[in-house]
C-alpha cells in the first residue's frame, strides 16, 4: 500500500496520426473522441479530447431513502495531452495534462432533482537522465486538483495533492538496486454547509525506499524496505521479500511476504462521509503462487493471506453526518483466498477464465466484511467468424452482506456479455457489445440500481 507506481502513457511516434471514434448506446448514450499524436525529430506529442452524455436510469430503487423516480443521467468532457523532448542521448523531459468535468444525477431527496459536479485537473512534469547503460535517474513532480459539489442541497469538497518523486536505478553486475525519495502534500477545504462549519486542513508524508533484485540461475530474489513519516501519524517502516524459482522450463513457483501501511486521507476524515478519529491501517501479507505457461497457454494458482489492523473501509451511517454511510476502522481484518486462472486456445477458440475463493473477515466479530463476495468467477471465449471477432463472457459473484452484522443479504448474480468487432477497411473498425444479456436484476449496494440489458456500437477511425 506504500510504494512506487510508475504509469507511462503511450508516446506519439512518426508522422501526425489523427484518431476519432463515435459510440451510441442504450439510455440515449452518445460519446465522441478525437485526437492526434506523432513525433518530429526529438519531439513527440499526443492530444485528445472526448465528450459524452447519457439519460441514464433511476439510481435507486423504490423504498430507498430519498428515492426520486427519475432518470439519473450524466454528461462528461475531458481533454488530455502529453509532450516529450529528447534533449540528447542521456536526458529527456516529459509533461502531461488531464482535465475532466463530470455532472451526474443522483437520488438525495424524493422532491428535488439532485446533481453532483466533479472536476479533475492533473499535471505532471518529469526529467530522466540515463547516465550510462547501468544508471538511470528520474525526477517527477505532479499536482492534482479535484472538486466535488452537489446541488440544490449544497455540499463542496476541494482537494489538492502535490507529489514529488526522485527514483534512481543502478545495475551492478547481475544486481539491480533502486533508491526512492518521495513527498506527498495533501490539502482539503470544505466551505460551510448545512452539514457543518467550513473546514480546511493539510498534511504531508515523506518517504524513503530502497530495493534490490537479482537472478541466480533459475532463482530470482528481490527485497525492498521503506520508511514513511506522516506529519500527523508519525513514522512507519515496511518491507517485502520475494522469491521465484523456474524449476522446469514451463513451470515457476513464487513466494512473497510483505508489510504495509496506509494513512487515511483528509477526505476520509473530514468530508461528509468522514470520521476525524480514523487511524492508519497496517498489514502483514503473504502469497504463494504456481504458474505454468507454454505455446500461448497458461495457468496459475495463487494463495494469499493478508492480516490488516485498523482496515479503512466504508461502513454504516452513524459516526458522520451522512445518512448513506461513513468511513470506519475495522480493528482486525483478515483477507485470505485462492485464485485459479487460465488461458488457452482450442480449435480456433481462445478460452480464458478465473475463479476466486475469498474469505474477507472481521476477526473481532467473525463476520464477513460488508459488500465483499466470497466467490468470484469470470469466463470468456473468443473466435473469428467470417472476418468478425466474436466473443462472449460470463461474470459471476456470490452473495455478500450489506451490513457489518451480516443480516442484510445482497444476492449473488451472474451476467452474460456478448461482443463483436470487425475491421471494415484500413483504419476503420466497428465494435459492438451487449452487456447483461439476460437482463439480470442485481445489487452491489442495497437499494441502489444497476444497469439492465444494455448495448452500444462504436465506430473507430485512425489514419
Amino acid at each position: 500500500m506504500a510504494g512506487v507506481v510508475q504509469l507511462f502513457t503511450k508516446r506519439g511516434q512518426g508522422p501526425a496520426r489523427p484518431t476519432a471514434s463515435l459510440t451510441v448506446g442504450s439510455y440515449n448514450t452518445v460519446q465522441g473522441q478525437a485526437g492526434i499524436s506523432g513525433s518530429a525529430d526529438a519531439l513527440n506529442y499526443s492530444l485528445s479530447t472526448a465528450r459524452g452524455r447519457s439519460d441514464g436510469f433511476d439510481a435507486t430503487k423504490t423504498g430507498a431513502i430519498g428515492h426520486n423516480p427519475d432518470k439519473d443521467g450524466w454528461e462528461r468532457s475531458s481533454v488530455q495531452g502529453r509532450v516529450g523532448y529528447q534533449i540528447n542521448n542521456e536526458h529527456r523531459v516529459d509533461a502531461s495534462l488531464l482535465a475532466s468535468n463530470l455532472e451526474s444525477g443522483y437520488d438525495g431527496s424524493a422532491t428535488t432533482d439532485d446533481h453532483n459536479h466533479h472536476t479533475l485537473r492533473t499535471g505532471n512534469a518529469a526529467w530522466q537522465g540515463r547516465w550510462n547503460a547501468d544508471a538511470t535517474t528520474r525526477l517527477q513532480v505532479g499536482q492534482t486538483r479535484s472538486t466535488y459539489e452537489t446541488k440544490p442541497s449544497f455540499y463542496r469538497t476541494e482537494t489538492t495533492l502535490n507529489d514529488y518523486t526522485l527514483l534512481h536505478e543502478q545495475k551492478v553486475g547481475g544486481n539491480v538496486f533502486t533508491g526512492t525519495l518521495e513527498r506527498r502534500e495533501d490539502k482539503l477545504f470544505n466551505p460551510a454547509t448545512a452539514f457543518g462549519a467550513a473546514f480546511g486542513g493539510k498534511r504531508h508524508q515523506d518517504a524513503i525506499g530502497l530495493g534490490w533484485r537479482s537472478d541466480f540461475g533459475d532463482h530470482g530474489l528481490q527485497a525492498h524496505v521503506r520508511r514513511d513519516d506522516d506529519s500527523e501519524f508519525g513514522g512507519k517502516s515496511t518491507g517485502s521479500l520475494a522469491w521465484g524459482w523456474k524449476f522446469l522450463p514451463d513451470w515457476r513457483v513464487t513466494a512473497a511476504a510483505a508489510t504495509s501501511f496506509r494513512a487515511p486521507t483528509l477526505y476520509q476524515r473530514f468530508s461528509e462521509y468522514g470520521v476525524a478519529s480514523l487511524v492508519p491501517e497496517s498489514g502483514r501479507n503473504v502469497e504463494l503462487g504456481l504458474r505454468w505457461a507454454v505455446a500461448g497457454s497458461e495457468a496459475s494458482l495463487t494463495a494469499w493471506r493478508n492480516k490488516v489492523t485498523n482496515l479503512i473501509a466504508f461502513g454504516s451511517p452513524g459516526a458522520c453526518v451522512s445518512t448513506f454511510g461513513c468511513y470506519e476502522n475495522v480493528g482486525r481484518a483478515q483477507l485470505e483466498g485462492v485464485t485459479l486462472a487460465g488461458r488457452t486456445a482450442l480449435g480456433g477458440v481462445v478460452l480464458r477464465g478465473s475463479l476466486d475463493w475469498h474469505d474477507p473477515r472481521d476477526l473481532d466479530t467473525d463476520k464477513v466484511l460488508r459488500r465483499r463476495a466470497n466467490r468470484l468467477a469470470s469466463f470468456g471465449a473468443e473466435t473469428v467468424l467470417a472476418g468478425w471477432t466474436v466473443g462472449a463472457e460470463v461474470q459471476a459473484a456470490g452473495l455478500r452482506y450489506e451490513n457489518t452484522a451480516n443480516t442484510q443479504v445482497l444476492g449473488g448474480y451472474g451476467l452474460l456479455n456478448f461482443y463483436v468487432s470487425k475491421q471494415l477497411m484500413k483504419g476503420l473498425s466497428l465494435d459492438g457489445r451487449i452487456d447483461n444479456l439476460g437482463d439480470k436484476s442485481y445489487e452491489l449496494a442495497r437499494n441502489y440500481a444497476t444497469a439492465g440489458r444494455n448495448g452500444q456500437v462504436s465506430l473507430r477511425w485512425s489514419l
